[in-house]
């Protein structure tokens, strides 16, 4: 998978919250970086379509309102994603109805905790980001994590495709 070439047609649309300033806190382009992680997604899955995705970048104080608010949890969280689709099983595209562009959903991430949990787990803001982010992206697929198997699975997805990307500590 390392010599996997990314094409450009899959987005992620980003909107960043007026208090957060991304340019003194991130030493790598959010735009670039998230838009390459996407379409290295698509392409470890051999996926035929093309998607979209909305990213939200906010603080604690933004996402914990948003958790209490969508998901009844009244705390702070590092990432929620919105999935567009119920899958029967991760990747399962065939019975849904597919346009010209899929829109997999919507995913909000902290910068408070992308920036206490790289320090927490010894890693990069880069990698900590990455990790959310390509987590959060195969929430969108149809991947869970509600059992120690799915959990599994989903967590050696993730470290491979982090691998692939040469996305390190």
């Amino acid at each position: 998978m390392k010599n996997m070439k990314t094409s450009q047609k899959n987005k992620i649309e980003i909107q960043v919250d007026n208090n957060i300033d991304i340019a003194n806190t991130f030493n790598f382009s959010l735009n670039t970086l998230s838009n390459k992680i996407i379409n290295y997604v698509i392409l470890y899955f051999n996926l035929k379509y093309t998607f979209l995705v909305e990213l939200r970048i906010t603080n604690n104080r933004k996402i914990r309102y948003i958790n209490k608010k969508y998901r009844n949890i009244d705390k702070s969280t590092d990432v929620i994603s919105f999935p567009n689709f119920e899958f029967y099983k991760p990747l399962y595209f065939k019975d849904l109805i597919i346009g010209d562009t899929i829109f997999l959903g919507d995913i909000v991430i902290s910068i408070d905790k992308v920036l206490y949990q790289s320090r927490l787990y010894g890693h990069s803001i880069k990698r900590e980001y990455s990790f959310l982010l390509i987590h959060s992206l195969l929430h969108l697929l149809g991947f869970d994590h509600n059992n120690n198997s799915e959990e599994k699975k989903m967590f050696d997805i993730q470290k491979d495709i982090l691998n692939g990307l040469s996305i390190n500590k």
